[in-house]
């Protein structure tokens, strides 16, 4: 009898007090059933004769209840747009009842075919908690554009969710050795559970979509978080999977994701995409400029921007052998332009001010020069080059310092050195590098990239000048940040086995994590030293690469590495 009372129907509060009054139960109880049962004529004879076969009025009236509630329900259902009319004069009918379990999925049923309803309806399920719990997600849709601080709600653990398993994916351990947190396809990436979820709760509302983007743009200003940007993509991809044309269409940034979509699907932007980007952008009008926001937004997602600076990166390889210059190429400076918009969207949106900036010419005919120069040493044969040999000029590490757009090319640059194992180059190449950026770490993205470029040569571990330098050289200048931190364990974790023991005891020592640093880096640290010990004592005397001590792992001051 849960919401009777609610409902304006004689519940348990009525026959409490029906029997505090009442002088002879008897009667209260017969004139109680004569108001309340089913007032069908026809029905009393058959009553008496269920009472003779021990048949209960409470398991008649539920039995007829299930009955008209099927046959309601099946009405409700063959009703369509053009029964509003039918549909409101029933909901005005049946609301009250709302209160009531059983009888609230015909109330929701019949609100969900309606396109009209009553704001007083709206807010009563607003203000009452079980009910709203208990709609279906046509009705909450209602609610969430009637009240949006209770869309906000609704939407705010899912969005924390999808950080949760973005970041989930970045510092996995288990799967390190396999695959990089850039081998997931996009159509895989939007399948996940959390954007079904989100594309679900929006629908076809143009106004919750609005919201939602809103909110990614308010999260990524606040948190400076990139997987919003992704979310951004995705987000407008699965719609586009799901084929929901009132958002699809609606959205002025569907056909430029679309076209970067594929280009991601493909790990480069081809000469037909890269015109059709192109086109896209130059054909905005000024009254449109806004929509660069979101465009940067889209290209800000980690996913495009590797895919921009491996097309980069492809460009000047073509350039270096074909024996041309960077300015040479229009191609190559529209390639420079979508990465600007990518590193320059959290500015545009804190600043309001949506328009491109210009340009720097000193990435084309500098900047890029330089990097071929490099890619010539690459390209040179390993016995001509020494790490003396690789002296790269000041302007450059000027420009990674000080150019985010340099600096983010300079990354995916350096990780193809890794990734094909250049030792020589690297050795030039790596100090600098972190001498650059020791105030501004690699990303967390990247970090993962370099994890699983290193492990691609596991053998070349068993160098302690190779380990000295990725690690002393190169990842311990940042290892007071916690992301960092978190990769170096992460190749702790696969490579531990070659390395000089003494050296690994220096290693685990200086990567030992602070008081600041989470609970999950505190938890991997600690795993990894019980793995290595475990190792230890189970590896045969004169098998691992050097005799050492038993491991013993003490607070460090300084994450310079110190071998004896």
């Amino acid at each position: 009898m849960a919401g009777f009372e609610e409902s304006g129907l004689p519940g348990e509060k009525s026959i409490c007090e029906g029997f505090q009054g009442a002088s002879e139960p008897e009667s209260f109880i017969t004139q109680f059933q004569q108001e309340n049962c089913i007032l069908l004529t026809s029905l009393a004879p058959a009553l008496h004769l269920l009472d003779l076969q021990d048949v209960k009025r409470v398991t008649f009236h539920q039995t007829v209840v299930n009955d008209l509630f099927e046959k309601l329900k099946k009405r409700i259902g063959e009703l369509n747009n053009n029964d509003e009319e039918k549909l409101s004069e029933l909901l005005d009918h049946i609301f009250h009842f709302i209160h009531v379990d059983v009888l609230r999925p015909i109330v929701m049923d019949t609100m969900k075919k309606t396109k009209n309803i009553k704001p007083e309806y709206i807010e009563q399920i607003a203000s009452h908690e079980k009910i709203y719990k208990d709609c279906p997600i046509e009705v909450k849709r209602r609610v969430w554009m009637n009240n949006h601080p209770m869309f906000g709600d609704a939407v705010g653990p899912i969005l924390n969710k999808y950080i949760e398993e973005k970041n989930k994916i970045l510092f996995d351990i288990e799967t390190v050795k396999i695959k990089s947190f850039y081998n997931i396809p996009p159509r895989q990436r939007r399948q996940k559970a959390v954007i079904k979820e989100l594309v679900d709760m929006i629908g076809g509302s143009i106004e919750l979509y609005n919201l939602v983007l809103q909110f990614l743009r308010t999260l990524y200003l606040r948190t400076k978080e990139e997987h919003y940007c992704s979310l951004r993509g995705e987000l407008l991809m699965a719609f586009h999977d799901a084929d929901i044309k009132e958002i699809r269409q609606v959205d002025p940034c569907h056909k430029f994701a679309w076209l970067l979509d594929a280009c991601i699907r493909d790990k480069s932007i081809d000469t037909k995409r890269l015109k059709e980007l192109q086109s896209f952008l130059d054909s905005m009008k000024k009254t449109q400029e806004e929509i660069l926001g979101d465009i940067g937004m889209i290209l800000c997602d980690p996913y495009a921007t590797y895919t921009i600076v491996q097309s980069i990166i492809q460009h000047i390889d073509r350039l270096m052998k074909a024996e041309q210059l960077p300015r040479s190429s229009n191609d190559l400076a529209f390639l420079v332009r979508l990465l600007l918009l990518s590193v320059h969207s959290w500015n545009m949106l804190k600043n309001q001010d949506f328009k491109e900036d210009p340009i720097n010419i000193d990435i084309i005919t500098k900047f890029l020069p330089m990097i071929i120069s490099l890619m010539l040493d690459n390209t040179s044969s390993i016995q001509t080059i020494t790490s003396d040999a690789i002296k790269l000029p000041d302007s450059l590490w000027k420009m990674v310092e000080t150019n985010q757009a340099c600096q983010c090319i300079f990354s995916f640059f350096v990780n193809q050195l890794i990734m094909h194992n250049k030792k020589y180059i690297l050795s030039g190449v790596l100090p600098g590098f972190a001498t650059a950026l020791k105030n501004q770490p690699i990303s967390a993205t990247v970090g993962n990239l370099f994890v699983h470029s290193l492990l691609r040569h596991q053998e070349a571990f068993t160098d302690t000048s190779h380990c000295k330098l990725i690690f002393d050289q190169f990842l311990m200048t940042w290892v007071q940040y916690e992301e960092v931190l978190h990769h170096i364990l992460r190749l702790l974790w696969c490579a531990y086995e070659k390395i000089d023991s003494q050296l690994l005891v220096a290693i685990l020592t200086a990567a030992q994590p602070a008081l600041q640093h989470s609970d999950a880096v505190h938890d991997v640290h600690a795993r990894l030293v019980d793995m290595i010990a475990s190792w230890k004592v189970n590896t045969p005397s004169g098998s691992s690469n050097t005799s050492s001590p038993a491991l013993s792992i003490s607070p460090v001051v300084s994450p310079g590495l110190t071998v004896p």
